[in-house]
């Protein structure tokens, strides 16, 4: 208790030997800083847009994708297969087209003789 009382009696000498404007900016001080501190905790705690729960989201995420990484590794590889395919089939496409009209133009060539 002696330790309390030992405050107290600071801050009496302080409020009697300190004048009046240095005590209203010190408590202004504090007010300011008691806002910020607010705000602060405001911007790191919030249930919705915090930075704690912004973080939270992310791990997630990342830990998910992680999870799931092999299946998309296997989809890309079944795309790629699959445009090739798409490609060699065209080119097949377009090597039957070439031939039919060759062969009509052959024809039509042996008609008009």
């Amino acid at each position: 208790m002696s330790d309390l009382n030992q405050i107290l009696e600071e801050l009496e000498y302080i409020k009697k030997h300190m004048p009046n404007g240095e005590l209203k900016r010190i408590e202004q001080s504090v007010n300011h800083l008691k806002k910020d501190m607010s705000d602060m905790k405001k911007i790191l705690l919030d249930p919705n847009e915090g930075v704690i729960v912004n973080t939270n989201k992310n791990t997630e995420w990342r830990e998910k994708r992680q999870k799931k990484i092999e299946v998309y590794d296997k989809k890309v590889i079944e795309l790629d297969k699959l445009i090739e395919w798409k490609n060699s089939v065209t080119k097949a496409i377009w090597i039957g087209f070439t031939a039919i009209v060759g062969i009509i133009s052959k024809m039509m060539i042996d008609v008009f003789k």
